[in-house]
């Protein structure tokens, strides 16, 4: 089954997200912006969450990394940032980013939309 990676560097904003996402079926998958690009080649997550603000390492940085190689150009990813100016959500958006939400007023129920949006519906694991 197809994952979601949450790349963010607040590990109890990571947990929260992943437990949203999992009460939905899928399986989330938690990382930090430094293991965020290595993991996201090696595991193929069927969508990625993620930060701009990070330290050490920039979520545009991460971004443009997922769009400019061949094994990640084609998964969706969503920006999840406290960031609220409109130039960075433009350039995310031209970046190839598939949508954005603001960490300071998006609601649970508007990220599992949006993860339902862009994942396959979650497989039963009963034969």
């Amino acid at each position: 089954m197809s994952h979601v990676l949450v790349i963010d560097d607040d590990p109890a904003f990571r947990r929260v997200i992943c437990r949203a996402i999992e009460t939905e079926g899928f399986q989330a998958v938690e990382a930090d912006g430094h293991e965020a690009l290595a993991f996201a080649q090696k595991s193929r997550p069927g969508l990625i969450l993620l930060d701009l603000v990070m330290p050490g390492v920039s979520g545009l940085q991460i971004l443009y990394a997922l769009r400019t190689d061949k094994l990640t150009v084609s998964i969706p990813v969503i920006v999840v940032s406290a960031t609220t100016d409109d130039d960075v959500t433009r350039e995310t958006i031209a970046l190839g980013a598939a949508g954005f939400l603001y960490k300071t007023h998006f609601s649970i129920p508007e990220l599992r939309l949006l993860v339902k949006q862009h994942m396959s519906p979650p497989t039963s694991s009963a034969a």
